[in-house]
């Protein structure tokens, strides 16, 4: 099988899912064709940790201030920042002139920020491995009070557009990928499943340390410039740590993980923390460890270093936050808490007690072992591939007449909540910032006013003139009729239910209109009328 891989950073040790997953996949005698971008530009080193695995690789650099300028043009777009911030036209342009030159049998795309590359690809099976929800991840960020004021801001605004932008980029794939239960919930809509592929670890690597250990020292694993794992771990050193150090003052805090911001930085002033910044290997912190942390306050999908603490015998205390996506019970494979008192007294538990510590240590080895083994999930991605290989080609149905008034299908069993999702989401996040009630109740009734019931999308954003739309009156759907459609450039305009779910898109063309609808559209929609459909 022939895999054309694209991935929006460089593969390795610390992206480790693709690197993972390109590893087991050339073990299984697949040839992988790697794309990916590289910036900065040092990270270039990581190409020689993949290259053994890939038959090809193609990077594709970015300047210094390349990203930060691709973000900045996305602002009046529909674009999420963090999804612009590696939009360039070097990686789609590679990427077709590839599928020119090789017969690739399948694509696939890693991570939401690579997904403008592969998006309008046709005629090769197409894999999206979305990995995380980062509507979810966002909206976690919005409401956490660990992270700063102007940060939450900016994460509110990247919120609203990928919560209509990632429903956008499933729909554009043949199959989708989630690492988790919870981000394949957030992600899934009534017309696009979602397979779940854990993430996993390299058992042999991550071995089970059995040897002495370091008395009264914790350790936390991440990359420190991820605004998740910055918030995570202020919240221990400021609200649980001191509780700890009432019972053990010589206690040790190890935070280790790469680019540590100033904030996580000046922690070193305390005697007691010990910040290594880049480290050649995590596993030696690990196996020195009493045990290890992962106080998860915001964020979503599964957590890596939780999992190779695990794999490697450091008892973990976590918060629910970090093993939602994990079958795992407090005080089997790990101790489970969310409230600082709560968390200082599992630590403190492991701490005093040898015996605990070996007991979820070996329940958390054979966890991992049963569960997030890279080999079986490579396997697990394989099957995934020949099975969709063996599908039907055209999985999409087109009806496609010029000037069309009205089209009729079958009646609809779609069930349509009642509640307008996008007025609940303005509501939570004015009331999470006090602002005033006239304010929201003036809001709620512009909204109401403008778009009724549901949030209208198109690719360029939503339209400031208002578009005018149709009601599919027997299932409450709407259509978005743009009035001033440029009829040079093709615009693409999602077709939304009540829920603000996209079930299928129309198409404006200078010859043609066209409305295109999902592969099991007529599985999900019978007997539905569709009402003054279009106007030309």
């Amino acid at each position: 099988m022939r895999i054309l891989f694209v991935t929006p950073y460089v593969p390795s040790s610390v992206r480790v899912r693709p690197f993972a997953l390109i590893r087991e996949l050339a073990r299984l005698g697949q040839e992988v064709y790697l794309v990916c971008l590289v910036q900065p530009e040092w990270e270039a080193s990581y190409l020689e940790e993949v290259k053994p695995f890939c038959h090809a690789v193609y990077p594709v650099f970015l300047g210094r201030f390349e990203p930060y300028w691709l973000a900045f043009k996305s602002l009046p777009t529909r674009t999420p920042f963090s999804v612009a911030y590696c939009k360039t036209d070097k990686l789609k342009t590679l990427i077709q002139k590839l599928i020119l030159q090789t017969k690739f049998d399948l694509v696939h795309t890693e991570f939401v920020r690579a997904a403008p590359a592969t998006v309008d690809i046709t005629n090769i099976p197409k894999v999206y491995d979305a990995v995380d929800s980062m509507t979810l991840a966002y909206r976690r960020s919005i409401a956490t009070s660990m992270i700063p004021i102007e940060q939450r801001l900016l994460y509110f605004l990247e919120w609203l557009k990928m919560r209509s932008y990632e429903p956008w980029v499933l729909d554009r794939f043949d199959e989708v990928l989630a690492s988790s239960f919870p981000d394949q919930e957030a992600l899934e809509t009534p017309l696009k499943s979602v397979k779940i592929l854990s993430n996993g670890v390299d058992l042999d690597y991550f071995s089970y340390h059995e040897g002495p250990r370091d008395l009264n020292t914790i350790v936390f694993l991440g990359k420190m410039s991820y605004y998740v794992n910055v918030a995570s771990v202020l919240w221990f050193y400021q609200k649980v740590f001191p509780i700890i150090r009432q019972k053990y003052p010589d206690v040790k805090f190890k935070i280790v993980g790469r680019n540590p911001v100033m904030k996580i930085t000046n922690l070193a002033i305390d005697p007691a923390v010990e910040v290594t910044g880049t480290v050649k290997d995590v596993r030696p912190y690990l196996a020195q460890a009493t045990l290890a942390i992962c106080p998860m306050v915001s964020g979503a999908g599964i957590q890596n270093k939780m999992l190779e603490a695990m794999a490697s015998g450091a008892p973990c205390v976590v918060t629910s936050l970090a093993t939602q996506a994990l079958k795992v019970k407090s005080g089997q494979q790990t101790l489970i808490a969310d409230s600082p008192e709560d968390f200082a007294a599992a630590v403190l538990d492991l701490l005093g007690n040898s015996e605990t510590r070996l007991q979820i240590a070996q329940n958390a080895r054979r966890y991992v072992e049963e569960n997030h083994d890279w080999g079986k999930i490579g396997v697990e991605l394989n099957q995934i591939y020949e099975k969709l290989l063996g599908q039907p080609e055209n999985n999409s149905q087109s009806l496609n007449k010029k000037g069309l008034d009205e089209v009729f299908v079958e009646e609809s069993k779609v069930n349509i909540r009642e509640d307008n999702k996008l007025l609940q989401d303005f509501q939570t996040f004015f009331d999470f910032w006090k602002v005033p009630s006239r304010l929201v109740s003036n809001l709620r009734n512009q909204q109401e006013e403008k778009f009724p019931g549901v949030f209208l999308n198109s690719s360029d954003g939503i339209n400031p003139a208002l578009p005018k739309f149709y009601r599919w009156q027997d299932a409450n759907f709407f259509v978005p009729i743009l009035e001033n459609v440029r009829k040079s450039n093709p615009s693409p305009n999602d077709i939304l239910d009540q829920s603000g779910r996209i079930v299928g898109e129309v198409w404006f063309n200078k010859d043609k209109t066209e409305i295109t609808l999902p592969y099991n559209f007529d599985l999900a929609i019978n007997n539905l009328r569709i009402e003054k459909y279009l106007r030309a």
